[in-house]
């Protein structure tokens, strides 16, 4: 493997073609395409990446015509080439017009294969089936009995060696030659010959399938592929081309429930085999990752992280505020579980089945967890409701704001700036649900959540904690990418993009895996699409004019006592002076007090239901309040301000609208 060869010159081309095949065993089609033309463009072109290309389109990724484009491209450079007869110029075209039934072009491209090379016994051997496929009986005929005593004359002359793929190849052609004459018998025998001279080659059991399956006979064919397999055939690559390219050896076969279950268990088996060597040799178990190392720390670091976000989930609510002495216990006892486990995994890391699936699973949680947190708090600032610009904060003066409040008043002065806030927050969040544009997502997010916390401590906002963790959340997902960015920012090097390992080793299972973090990311973001429609509709409630609307003086406070109703004098804490309903808010100020409200109103009964707010948020039952507009300048109000009865009556100020 590319990493543990430890290769780090990124500048040279060779680094993205063995990343690119890298990436094929990885089944990662498209970022293995991309490793191929990076090395395109990095090097002279040459026959071995347009054969790589070519390929790729062709078996993997099903794109025929991109296939076709670079097997031309390996066709035209063979013409210069000092070799430009060899069949690694000439075959793979030929070839792949005839396995995409395009014969006149087959036809053409044959031509000049075999006009350059007359011994050629593969050449002849897709001519023949050209010739058939055009209705030429006598011209197939012709080159199949050409092939069968080019065929013979090679077995008699060449010396066999039974360990040599090169030395099967005329049985092959004689077989192929015999079958297409419909010299049954000695088709049969040929076969039978090779398989004495070669008895463990996987590949002659596999020809022997394609051609009874030519045939048309069944049970010989499943027979033959499936002592193929046995043998050790690894028919991954060929499966997938007989599928993508509809090859007629096994048509007749293909849909019947045999060779499902035949290429299934196959399929199943070799994935299984090749993943398991690929993980032992990428990720060995060893009995535990000594504390000097990198990946001691890095698991320490990750497995601490996750261990403080799980802990915001055991803190108790208050209301929208935090920082509660609870909320820090919680938060020390994540990080002290999350850093004991960490330790534990890196010295039993030999007995832990697929140790190495830890860091992936645990840097992805934290990573969705702070995407959706932060796309919640961008959404009502996008639509302006966070920081709503309240009469009862305009109509006072520093002193009688609260730091939390001044900044609040600050940020709601503007519906723009909320919004561009907000927008700040909401494009690295969405960034951050994509693995390809995590680290730009993290790196524009940190010095939004530096601006967050310093707010939140020099103006005493009551969640420090919380988005101290967003923050620790965003440098953590930085400094597990610190050796790319330090090569790219300070060494000025050239960084290929990350080598991950699939999570999982069946087909099946990653496709589970990938639905299951689609409907992830749907959650996360209809989550968001739901919290911006409570947003607008909150915001459409603070900019509904009532009858009550706008800011009240307070001339006369009395307080029910008994049956009596008596006057609260001003000098009392219970004595209010300014009355301010905003849409659905409301604030009630005194010399000495400030309550905040929601409300809801019935204009019919001339009806107030008020919910006040704590300093933490807490909402208690809602109250009921009576009001009475004898005319639009006055305003009596009946009802109960937390535990007492108290009655008020208030005229409009004309300053404040």
């Amino acid at each position: 493997m590319l990493q543990g060869a430890k290769m780090t010159n990124f500048q040279d081309p060779l680094y993205y073609w063995q990343l690119g095949y890298i990436y094929v065993g990885q089944r990662r089609y498209e970022e293995a395409e991309s490793g191929f033309k990076k090395f395109m463009e990095s090097s002279s072109y040459n026959w071995e990446i347009y054969y790589s290309l070519a390929n790729l389109y062709w078996c993997f990724l099903n794109h025929p015509s991109e296939a076709e484009k670079y097997f031309q491209k390996l066709s035209k450079l063979g013409v210069h080439h000092p070799d430009s007869c060899d069949y690694l110029f000439q075959n793979p075209l030929a070839y792949f017009y005839c396995l995409t039934g395009q014969v006149d072009k087959a036809e053409r491209h044959l031509q000049h294969w075999l006009a350059c090379d007359s011994s050629s016994m593969d050449g002849r051997l897709l001519m023949g089936w050209v010739y058939r496929m055009q209705g030429k009986q006598e011209a197939a005929r012709a080159m199949y009995e050409d092939l069968l005593a080019r065929a013979e004359t090679s077995l008699r002359n060449d010396t066999i060696c039974s360990n040599c793929y090169g030395a099967y190849l005329p049985f092959f052609f004689k077989a192929a030659a015999h079958h297409h004459l419909g010299q049954f018998d000695q088709f049969q025998a040929t076969n039978q010959e090779a398989l004495r001279v070669f008895q463990d080659g996987p590949l002659i059991y596999y020809n022997l399938a394609m051609l009874c399956g030519e045939l048309q006979l069944k049970q010989e064919t499943l027979t033959w592929l499936e002592q193929a397999f046995q043998k050790g055939w690894e028919p991954m690559h060929e499966i997938q081309v007989w599928n993508n390219l509809h090859c007629p050896y096994f048509n007749f076969i293909r849909h019947t429930p045999e060779f499902k279950a035949l290429v299934k268990k196959t399929s199943q088996i070799i994935t299984k085999t090749k993943t398991d060597e690929h993980m032992e040799t990428t990720h060995p178990r060893i009995s535990s990752i000594r504390p000097l190392s990198h990946d001691f720390w890095l698991n320490m670091l990750t497995c601490t992280v996750a261990g403080a976000v799980v802990s915001i989930f055991f803190q108790k609510s208050y209301g929208s505020c935090g920082d509660y002495p609870q909320h820090f216990q919680a938060c020390w006892w994540g990080v002290g579980i999350g850093a004991a486990v960490g330790l534990l995994f890196n010295f039993g890391n030999g007995q832990i089945p697929y140790a190495w699936r830890m860091r992936p699973v645990l840097t992805g949680l934290p990573r969705y967890f702070l995407a959706w947190t932060m796309l919640s708090y961008a959404v009502v600032k996008i639509i302006p409701t966070q920081f709503p610009d309240l009469l009862a904060n305009l109509d006072s003066t520093f002193a009688e704001l609260t730091p939390m409040r001044v900044a609040w008043t600050f940020f709601g002065y503007s519906e723009g700036y909320q919004m561009l806030l907000g927008w700040a927050e909401a494009v690295p969040a969405l960034l951050l649900l994509f693995r390809r544009t995590s680290l730009l997502g993290a790196i524009l997010m940190a010095p939004v959540l530096v601006n967050v916390v310093a707010v939140n401590i020099f103006f005493d906002v009551c969640v420090k904690l919380n988005s101290s963790i967003y923050l620790g959340i965003s440098i953590f997902l930085i400094v597990i990418e610190f050796d790319r960015l330090w090569a790219f920012f300070i060494a000025e090097k050239a960084v290929p993009p990350p080598v991950r390992q699939p999570l999982f080793s069946t087909p099946k299972a990653r496709r589970i895996a990938r639905i299951l973090n689609g409907l992830l990311v749907a959650g996360i973001l209809g989550y968001t699409a739901f919290n911006g429609w409570e947003a607008w509709q909150y915001l459409q409630g603070q900019r509904i004019k009532t009858p009550v609307s706008g800011a009240w003086q307070v001339e006369k406070m009395e307080r029910l006592q008994g049956q009596t109703w008596a006057t609260v004098p001003t000098s009392d804490s219970l004595s209010l002076e300014r009355v301010y309903f905003q849409g659905i808010l409301g604030v009630f100020k005194g010399p000495v007090r400030r309550d905040r409200m929601m409300m809801e109103i019935d204009s019919a009964r001339q009806e107030l239901l008020v919910t006040f707010m704590t300093a933490h948020n807490e909402r208690p039952q809602a109250l009921t309040w009576q009001y009475q507009q004898p005319d639009s300048l006055r305003l009596t109000l009946t009802g109960k301000l937390w535990v007492d009865s108290v009655r008020l009556e208030c005229v409009r100020r004309g300053e404040l609208r």
